[in-house]
């Protein structure tokens, strides 16, 4: 579901077992991205008796000063782990092939 409005926020309350949140950052004037209140209120809401309660979340960072980057790359929160996925790194190696020399090393470094 997306998270544009308090009324979509508020379906976040519902019991839940885990939290996976796609594309959180702000994309130009497609989406405003997910706030900290909304993640939180996620987070809070895995209720459903569970071994574990996992909460994850995938995206492009905007920039250094947003929330995401700050919460679990800068100072990294207690329990928080960040996976830095290299550029081009989901494109096959006949497409590497045929980029400029030097990107495919770039690539997977």
């Amino acid at each position: 579901m997306g998270v544009e409005d308090q009324n979509a926020i508020d379906k976040l309350r519902q019991e839940t077992v885990g939290v996976w949140f796609q594309e959180c950052a702000p994309v130009l004037e497609e989406s405003s991205g997910i706030s900290d209140t909304a993640w939180g209120i996620a987070c809070n809401s895995q209720r459903v008796p569970s071994y574990t309660h996992p909460a994850i979340m995938d995206l492009n960072y905007p920039d250094e000063d947003y929330w995401t980057w700050q919460r679990f790359v800068r100072k990294r929160e207690p329990g928080t782990m960040y996976f830095r996925i290299p550029p081009r790194e989901n494109q096959g190696s006949a497409r590497r092939l045929v980029l400029p020399e030097g990107s495919a090393r770039e690539c997977l470094a």
